[in-house]
């Protein structure tokens, strides 16, 4: 095909010849780019469409440049998302007291104290037992000797929960250090790393423009999917399903509760009938 501008004669004013008009370089200059919106218009269906069709992939690496660890992050932040809801739904201070409770277990410092603060509440309880039931007046001996050692194993036991209790807050510091490391700091790093690559791309034609460009916000392509909207999308299925097994449990628990008491009032149903039996036999005695 010709191009538009050189097929418009233009003629200069020259003596003895005839002058044309300036509309025909203005009209040539918009043929020409109409022509060339067309071309490109035509190219990049061409191209959409071989996409679509699964023929151009050189063409879509050139274009729309994707790294090869996209599934990486994907799941990345899947899993992020999954360990901050679990930690939500169970609570942060459940989740310390049962790590403390089994690193207690473990052979380290704070396991020997705690096992020795054990023992000394063990023995505390046993003395303060024979101590009440020592009589301060009848078995005077008996009673201050019991007294003397009721008070040196309090003092020891006031120790030893002084010393767990630095430790426990030291851990409960790093264990909360431990968790921002793992939840919200890669919640706010890794979409704002990765915000200018696209997760995926939509399938081209089922969403309008302005939902592309949504899910494509801050920085995507457009027609892509951004790191920020996945994220999004991650946080609300998994919040939506733990809202479920919430729920679910929830009605299961209250089921099996309102079972229970069953037995009891029929256990309790006879001694109702045999009253009326009583008084009738005392009003025959009568």
């Amino acid at each position: 095909m010709l191009n538009p501008i050189k097929s418009v004669p233009i003629r200069r004013k020259v003596a003895g010849e005839s002058i044309e008009d300036s509309r025909y370089l203005q009209a040539s200059l918009s043929l020409s780019g109409l022509y060339s919106a067309a071309a490109s218009q035509r190219s990049t269906c061409r191209h959409r469409r071989s996409l679509l069709s699964g023929k151009g992939a050189q063409a879509s690496a050139a274009r729309f440049p994707r790294p090869a660890n996209m599934t990486r992050v994907l799941l990345t932040i899947l899993a992020v998302e999954l360990v901050a809801q679990f930690i939500n739904a169970v609570g942060a201070s459940q989740i310390n007291d049962l790590i403390w409770t089994l690193i207690n277990y473990l052979p380290i410092s704070t396991s020997k104290a705690a096992a020795e603060q054990r023992r000394l509440q063990a023995d505390y309880l046993k003395i303060r037992r024979e101590l009440n039931a020592t009589s301060s007046q009848d078995e005077f001996a008996k009673w201050a000797k019991l007294r003397r050692q009721h008070d040196k194993l309090l003092e020891q036991l006031d120790t030893a929960k002084k010393g767990l209790e630095v430790a426990r807050s030291q851990f409960d510091k790093y264990l909360t250090a431990i968790r921002m490391l793992v939840t919200k700091v890669p919640q706010y790093v890794v979409p704002f790393w990765y915000g200018k690559e696209p997760m995926f791309w939509l399938p081209y034609g089922w969403f309008p423009y302005y939902a592309e460009w949504i899910i494509s916000f801050p920085r995507a392509p457009l027609g892509s999917v951004s790191a920020p909207s996945w994220q999004l999308a991650c946080s609300g299925v998994l919040t939506l399903l733990s809202e479920i097994i919430i729920f679910i449990g929830k009605q299961l628990f209250t089921q099996t509760k309102t079972k229970v008491p069953m037995p009891v009032s029929a256990t309790k149903a006879p001694k109702a009938s045999t009253q009326p039996k009583e008084k009738l036999d005392a009003k025959k005695e009568l």
